[in-house]
């Protein structure tokens, strides 16, 4: 909850574009918010996550975690603790449900705007969509 104004959403930038939400695959009450504001020039990234229904929020990700304003997130639909994050500055992975990231590099020769695809657990490639041409299937 927002102590200033008392409004139940995330405390980012008023108007700001938000791109997703996603509810948990995992558990009740646990979805997140992506949200940026790079067309006004902020370039930092914003991800919010609840786990009470909204009723608080907690910034999961931010400029000192990851690098470029965010895209999107997608948690792993067989590992609870694996995530993916898409900024304007290439792939991020946690392996520990949020608490820190790495810049993903394997298989990828480019860093530059990314979307990640849901994708299925009867078939767990990531699909990674960039704005150049393209799409590219890791699997």
């Amino acid at each position: 909850m927002d102590p200033t104004s008392g409004e139940r959403y995330p405390v980012w930038p008023v108007g700001c574009w938000v791109p997703q939400i996603t509810a948990s695959r995992y558990n009740a009450g646990e979805a997140f918010v992506v949200a940026n504001d790079y067309r006004r020039g902020d370039f930092k990234a914003y991800i919010f996550r609840t786990t009470d229904y909204g009723k608080t929020w907690t910034r999961m990700v931010d400029e000192n975690k990851v690098k470029g304003y965010a895209l999107c997130m997608i948690q792993d639909p067989t590992e609870p603790n694996l995530i993916f994050v898409g900024t304007e500055n290439g792939l991020w992975v946690s392996f520990d449900n949020g608490i820190s990231y790495e810049q993903w590099k394997k298989c990828l020769s480019f860093r530059f705007l990314l979307m990640i695809l849901p994708y299925r657990k009867e078939k767990p490639n990531l699909v990674i969509c960039h704005f150049w041409p393209g799409v590219m299937d890791t699997g």
